[in-house]
């Protein structure tokens, strides 16, 4: 944890300040290496240092860890975005349109986890990452109701949502190697940097 804590911060840091990288993906994955690096840290302090994991400190560990699989299903969606509508379609999303963007995918990615972390306040459960303790007790099998079942099901949707990806990068290969051979009509050509640049996301 304490490791990958500095490599999580350096992709954020990246990600925002290099220009090449600084689009919509990339800061989509600066934050969410910025989430999951801040969960990081605070639950190594409480353990480091043996503060009581019970209250709100137990629900900012809670937050950040559930917003980074939020993130990650975003940055899923946005690849999926790309390679079956932007690219074929040889859409640049202009710079409003990509701020909007932007701010519905940090919405869903703030606004999903501070759901599941006031259900746990509300129904009085510790907010501590207890799916990282055996479920010994009924509190944390209770509180464990509300991090398990929304990361996987967070999980499978990404998951999902990359198979149907993995088949837009095969049908945009598809119509790569038709225009070489000089066979594709003008409307399916596609923009060849952008796609580099999915590719490379």
């Amino acid at each position: 944890m304490l490791i990958s804590m500095p490599c999580l911060l350096l992709v954020s840091y990246l990600h925002m300040t290099l220009r090449s990288l600084r689009n919509l993906h990339g800061l989509s994955l600066s934050l969410m290496s910025m989430c999951l690096a801040s969960g990081y840290f605070v639950h190594s302090v409480v353990h480091i240092y043996g503060i009581p994991n019970q209250g709100f400190i137990g629900y900012v560990i809670q937050f950040f860890i559930l917003s980074y699989f939020f993130w990650y299903f975003c940055v899923c969606f946005n690849v999926l975005l790309n390679v079956w509508y932007k690219l074929p379609c040889c859409i640049q999303l202009s710079k409003s349109w990509a701020t909007f963007n932007f701010a519905c995918y940090t919405g869903l990615a703030f606004s999903g986890p501070a759901t599941i972390v006031a259900l746990t306040v509300q129904k009085g459960l510790p907010g501590m990452p207890s799916y990282f303790l055996q479920g010994l007790t009924e509190s944390i099998r209770d509180s464990q109701r509300y991090f398990i079942p929304p990361v996987s099901t967070v999980l499978f949707l990404s998951f999902l949502i990359n198979i149907i990806s993995f088949f837009g990068f095969q049908r945009i290969n598809g119509y790569e190697k038709a225009e070489k051979m000089g066979q594709v009509h003008q409307n399916l050509l596609f923009d060849q940097q952008k796609y580099e640049d999915v590719k490379k996301e």
